[in-house]
């Protein structure tokens, strides 16, 4: 399939489910505007009961340093920050508004759930170890990493369902079945859902380029690799399942040394996620 063809696919079928839209740029409003109050937040959490259920569950899943159970919406935002509840907030409305618009769903949408919160510990882990990083920045683009994946699956289901079977026979990556299947991949399909609903261009260049570091400019380059490389050792970890069982992607280099992360700390990362035994 052409990608043009595919992209133009995609952007009029967005456009064509109610709520999603509107809904996202609710959140995206609350995630820009640097004033947004824990009360403001808490309110829009707390009008829909399912939606803080499930921030509630994710929130419990990334609280590092805290022994204690997070049980309020407010309390979250008081421990994780505005900007962090808002990130988790963004990723939740997007999984389960396609949760909600398709009735058959070929990938694991709950597994895959897990491998985005389970990128985002390692990211943060990484942007700790770097120090001088947006954090709120970095754990919305690797909540938000895979959501092409649910892109394909919604508007390419029997492509996708190729893609998977080209996928276990031959053992190749997801993205490089997705390109050998249909002429793109799950990077391209996010970046262009996201580049629609006008999304920052700091969360469409690493969700666009987590499988190709060296194609992005040089502004987003950073948060990509820590992206990139946070999706491979959740890879490794065995973190939820993105579709792709293949535990032993190539990290690129220059991510790496771009990072300044030797192979001890990359296993040390990886150990790190492998005790985390909540991640939801």
């Amino acid at each position: 399939m052409d990608p043009a063809e595919a992209k133009n696919i995609i952007i009029t079928n967005i456009k064509a489910i109610p709520t999603l839209p509107d809904r996202m740029h609710q959140v995206l409003t609350l995630l820009k505007d640097d004033n947004t109050s824990v009360k403001e937040l808490a309110h829009f959490i707390s009008s829909d009961q399912a939606m803080a259920s499930r921030l509630l569950q994710a929130a419990n899943s990334i609280r590092f340093g805290f022994s204690r159970k997070i049980a309020t919406v407010d309390r979250a935002t008081v421990i994780l920050g505005v900007k962090a509840v808002t990130s988790l907030v963004l990723g939740i409305s997007v999984f389960d508004n396609f949760r909600l618009t398709k009735n058959e769903i070929t990938i694991d949408l709950d597994e895959l759930w897990k491998h985005s919160m389970g990128c985002a510990i390692a990211a943060q882990i990484i942007s700790d170890k770097l120090g001088g990083v947006d954090r709120k920045t970095v754990l919305t683009a690797a909540i938000l990493h895979d959501i092409g994946k649910v892109i394909i699956d919604l508007f390419f289901s029997r492509e996708y369902a190729k893609t998977l079977k080209t996928l276990r026979n031959n053992g190749l990556s997801m993205a490089k079945a997705e390109e050998n299947v249909m002429g793109f991949n799950h990077a391209d399909a996010g970046g262009w859902f996201c580049d629609e609903l006008a999304f920052p261009s700091v969360l469409v260049s690493p969700i666009s380029f987590h499988h190709n570091v060296d194609g992005v400019d040089k502004e987003h380059e950073l948060i990509t690799s820590i992206v990139h490389i946070a999706d491979n050792l959740c890879k490794r970890a065995q973190i939820g399942d993105g579709g792709d069982d293949n535990k032993n992607h190539a990290i690129n280099l220059h991510a790496q040394r771009l990072l300044n992360l030797n192979k001890d700390d990359l296993e040390k990362i990886t150990g790190e996620l492998k005790k985390e035994e909540n991640v939801n």
